[in-house]
């Protein structure tokens, strides 16, 4: 005998919701607002499953409804909501709401097109907006969402906001064209600072930032996404309340970015892991020009990071006359100046950058390891900001290496010794740039050692090596007798 099935008046059957039973038409021309708003209530209400069958939903005003109970919705492959071009030019497209609890949410396939969306002057007209502490364990996977990068536009015009809660789960999506921000994960509120995002297997196209956490934060893991012609492609920590800062704990691995300006930026987030990710042709814009970008990998205001293992690649060096593969910053918001220190980088290969590793002049006690490797860096491998005490660096592409030593004056205590053309030159340094005073070169010629002394009166005297010993000079060290220049060996 064969069953039916029978909805009841709430238009549920078996827990599960159709959108059409509210009536919801999907032919693209009517405008189906109220009907998806009072079947995600009902949804909402109960802890029922919405389904959304193939067809295009007309939206022409934000679709808000609140949840108790947890909220589910399931979109069929070629089912389409679509904002009308008669929405405000502040209204968001999805907006749940939560006063009570800590209620679930997941969203699974479908498309969500905001192109016809008007341009805006302020507000933050995002796709789907979810910004309220009390939903938590929120679900987004296998969503298309679609904006027009080519409106007018201002700061906030985000497609995914994620904000105030945790526990968020990104994954499989695609998102093209925001204005802003594709990705936007903020931590509002102290007692809930957005922990705990996973951003997993998602495409980024043709946005101005592709994922941005922003306030304070922690335990984010963003890995596995590509993103393609993003001014900014990952950004962990932007600035947001000086309250609620820095951002802690995140880690950035195995994506591809390619064609993105500045494609990972940890700003004012400590102990960000950066790590294997492959940056292809950074410094290229959307339509094929060349445009300036300061670095691949930007550690701006962040201490404790560690960038490791990852594959920076441009043929854009022409015009990242001043890029570099990995630029270590302070940066200042608010009147407050975060400093970039303590942090590592070792064994990345960067290609075709102006400089390898650039260090500000203000960051201190950064490890920047000899494990790196450094393939056509046209102006220098490492650049070392002066301020470093006790720090050993190399520099290109003309081989040399500087030391420092903290019991001189600042301009007493960098030194430089270059390698070029088969010599060997010992020069002090009065800063990064200069080349200081020669003190001494040598050079071999077949098995003929020469030796250039400039000042000989700049070496200490002493009669032998037992006299230099006694005077404190190291095995090894220099000294002159009278106009000679001699090695203790003894």
């Amino acid at each position: 005998m064969a069953l039916k099935t029978v909805a009841t008046a709430s238009g549920e059957i078996f827990g599960v919701i159709n959108v059409l039973a509210f009536g919801a038409v999907g032919n693209g021309l009517a405008n189906d607002t109220a009907a998806i708003q009072a079947a995600f209530a009902a949804a909402g209400a109960k802890g029922a499953v919405v389904i959304v069958p193939p067809g295009t939903y007309l939206l022409g005003s934000t679709v808000v409804w609140p949840i108790t109970a947890g909220f589910s919705v399931q979109c069929s492959e070629g089912a389409i909501f679509k904002g009308a071009a008669t929405m405000a030019e502040t209204d968001k497209m999805f907006r749940p709401t939560a006063s009570t609890g800590s209620q679930s949410f997941v969203w699974e396939g479908g498309t969500i097109d905001g192109r016809l969306r008007p341009a805006f002057v302020s507000g933050a007209p995002d796709m789907l907006s979810i910004a309220t502490p009390n939903i938590e364990n929120v679900t987004i996977n296998r969503v298309t969402f679609i904006s027009n990068n080519t409106r007018a536009g201002t700061a906030g015009d985000s497609i995914l906001f994620l904000a105030e809660g945790e526990d968020y789960r990104v994954t499989n999506c695609r998102f093209v064209g925001a204005v802003d921000a594709a990705l936007y994960v903020s931590g509002n509120n102290p007692q809930t600072t957005g922990r705990r995002l996973v951003a997993y297997g998602n495409t980024f196209e043709q946005c101005n930032v592709g994922i941005i956490s922003k306030r304070r934060f922690e335990d984010h893991s963003i890995f596995g996404n590509f993103l393609l012609e993003c001014t900014f492609g990952i950004v962990i920590g932007g600035e947001g309340d000086p309250a609620l800062m820095p951002g802690y704990k995140a880690v950035v691995l195995g994506n591809v970015l390619r064609r993105c300006t500045t494609s990972i930026e940890a700003r004012i987030a400590d102990g960000t892991v950066i790590a294997s990710n492959r940056i292809e042709d950074w410094g290229i814009g959307s339509d094929g020009t060349t445009v300036f970008a300061t670095g691949a990998i930007t550690l701006a205001g962040s201490d404790k990071c560690v960038v490791t293992g990852n594959v920076i690649v441009s043929p854009n060096v022409t015009q990242n006359v001043n890029g570099s593969g990995v630029e270590i910053n302070p940066y200042s918001f608010n009147a407050t100046l975060y400093q970039s220190d303590y942090n590592i980088i070792e064994v990345n290969v960067i290609c075709d950058a102006a400089c390898g590793v650039r260090e500000s002049a203000s960051s201190n006690d950064n490890t920047i390891g000899g494990t790196n490797r450094y393939i056509n860096c046209t102006t220098e491998a490492v650049r070392f900001g002066i301020t470093t005490v006790n720090g050993f660096k190399i520099q290109g592409p003309t081989p040399s290496v500087y030391w420092q030593d903290s019991s001189a004056a600042v301009d007493e205590k960098i030194w430089r010794a270059t390698m070029a053309d088969g010599a060997l030159t010992l020069s002090t340094r009065t800063d990064v740039d200069a080349s200081g005073a020669l003190l001494f070169q040598a050079w071999r010629t077949g098995t003929t050692i020469t030796k250039i002394i400039s000042s000989v009166a700049a070496f200490p005297e002493y009669a032998n090596d037992a006299a230099a010993a006694a005077g404190g000079l190291e095995l090894g060290g220099l000294y002159r007798t009278g106009s000679a220049i001699k090695l203790r060996v003894v």
